[in-house]
């Protein structure tokens, strides 16, 4: 037997890190993260006319930082559909692609993700390689039309449950029929009845929602025990994230402009954020392009382009979305014949650059699937700006309104007093706007 006292000590002292070690628990010490988030893309692929976004440079910067650190989380919080041609005229179907390619973790799901109908949503989920994710959304049959209403990413040993939100009222902003039978449930209930099975399976609570800054508030107050909240759909750029409680807050503009940064160290004994450190990343050429993401890109791009590059018209000056409004509802009401044309201000989703203006200029201004429609409405019932339009009017006398189907699948807001009926063209609304930039060889008054 060794009786030596040094040796005995260092004995005893290796046996009590052993046990120690043995019955330490398993969450102890901190844990770092960087979530690097989109929100809003729109199916913006290529750099916009101001030289901001590209999909390629988001992927450039995040296999950057992937290659540089082991705990980065990459998310989007929704509406990836709709906003350009490319988009349109596949129906949504190519921004899933190049996200996969992209190397998200996990989305959720927007309301343009419902433009083409809530059973397309399926097959996004097919061409994804990542989980779609809707916890407050159930189809006709009663089940989720998401992946799954949350997932636990496991990043480098922290446990991150990552749960999706969209607005309940969806169906407010999406076109008449396109959600039928679907369920939009309250955000906060729903959180709130899943923290019970994810508090004790992770180390952090986020939630990926689109359903607005300010929603994203209230939903922080109402459900403390959220760390952090990861938002879209109201467009917001925050630059540093918002703290309500112990709850951060944080969005990154739209269409690809900005990517969202935001570094965490997290105590994993007691599961909250001990530093946070965030920041919008602009995204333009000094940012790395992925070649492999250009490609997907390009993929669709290229199938779409001897569609939409035509000039049809030229403009010596920007535009902006008030002018393009007005230029809409011109065009409605010589189509139709009417005494008004109306264009809603969330139909106009881009402005024009000076210089020659292309088929894709319409289809980014317009890039709704609309067709034109008539609207009778009795003087009486008419709303401000339609009275204003007209001067003089007959209360009882009935007058038209050429808009947009959206709006009137919405009647009842734009229209609150009342309609006496409506007729729809059959007209596509972009082609009637195609033909009179063409017509007057550019956005004339």
């Amino acid at each position: 037997m060794d009786t030596n006292p040094s040796r005995l000590f260092a004995t005893l002292l290796l046996v009590v890190l052993l046990v120690s070690c043995a019955s330490a628990p398993g969450k102890s010490g901190t844990a770092t993260l960087l979530v690097l988030h989109t929100n809003d893309l729109h199916s913006n692929f290529l750099p916009h006319p101001d030289g901001e976004g590209g999909l390629a440079r988001i992927a450039g910067y995040v296999d950057r930082e992937r290659s540089r650190r082991a705990d980065v989380l990459f998310l989007d919080a929704g509406d990836g559909v709709t906003g350009t041609p490319t988009s349109s005229i596949y129906e949504g179907r190519p921004i899933f692609h190049v996200m996969s390619v992209m190397g998200y973790n996990a989305m959720t799901l927007g309301n343009h993700e419902f433009d083409h109908g809530w059973p397309l949503i399926e097959e996004y989920r097919r061409i994804a390689e990542f989980p779609i994710l809707g916890a407050n959304v159930t189809g006709p049959d009663g089940k989720l039309i998401a992946d799954d209403a949350y997932r636990i990413i496991n990043v480098r040993g922290l446990k991150v449950a990552v749960i999706g939100i969209l607005s309940p009222t969806t169906p407010e902003h999406t076109a008449k029929g396109k959600t039928t039978g679907c369920e939009f449930l309250p955000a906060a209930p729903t959180v709130r009845a899943l923290l019970p099975e994810l508090t004790p399976q992770s180390d952090l609570i986020v939630v990926l929602s689109h359903q607005g800054v300010q929603a994203d508030r209230k939903l922080a107050k109402a459900v403390p025990e959220i760390d952090l909240i990861v938002g879209g759909h109201s467009h917001t750029a925050i630059p540093e994230p918002e703290r309500i409680g112990d709850t951060l807050i944080v969005q990154a503009s739209a269409e690809g402009r900005r990517i969202g940064r935001l570094e965490l160290t997290v105590d994993r004994e007691t599961g909250t954020i001990v530093t946070a450190n965030g920041s919008l990343i602009t995204v333009n050429d000094q940012l790395p392009a992925d070649p492999a993401v250009r490609s997907a890109v390009m993929v669709w791009e290229d199938q779409v382009a001897e569609r939409v590059s035509a000039v049809i018209g030229r403009t010596s000056s920007d535009i902006g979305r008030p002018e393009l409004r007005a230029h809409a509802a011109r065009v409605f009401r010589e189509a139709l014949g009417t005494d008004l044309g109306f264009q809603n201000e969330g139909g106009v989703r881009a402005a024009v650059a000076a210089g020659d203006i292309t088929v894709r200029d319409v289809w980014n201004v317009h890039p709704f699937d609309n067709t034109l429609i008539t609207v009778r409405i009795r003087g009486g019932a008419l709303p401000a700006w339609a009275r204003e339009q007209l001067g003089e009017v007959d209360p009882e006398e009935v007058y038209t309104v050429a808009t947009n189907s959206y709006v009137a699948g919405h009647h009842e807001r734009y229209f609150p007093k009342g309609i006496e009926g409506m007729a729809d063209s059959g007209i596509p609304m972009r082609d009637a706007l195609i033909e009179a930039v063409r017509a007057h060889g550019g956005f004339s008054e």
